[in-house]
């Protein structure tokens, strides 16, 4: 039993939205990183490339358990 809420929280970040409403957890996500990308970091310090931003923020999300250097976030631009 506690294993199957253990898989649960691992599943859905533990937001109270995806567990309680039953919300779309990949949607949900996906909206809370483009806020808080685009809405908070772009406009806040008015990045003239928001594309390559969110590149590098996509590529820390699906690399965020590896090792990361400069070098290498400047070669995935």
């Amino acid at each position: 039993m506690l294993l199957s809420y253990l898989d649960d929280y691992m599943l859905t970040g533990g937001f109270p939205e995806v567990v309680v409403k039953g919300v779309d957890q990949q949607g949900y996500l996906k909206t809370l990183f483009d806020g808080i990308l685009f809405k908070d970091i772009v406009k806040r310090y008015k990045v003239r490339q928001p594309q390559r931003l969110y590149d590098i923020g996509l590529y820390l999300l699906a690399n965020h358990s590896n090792e990361f250097s400069l070098t290498r976030l400047k070669n995935i631009l």
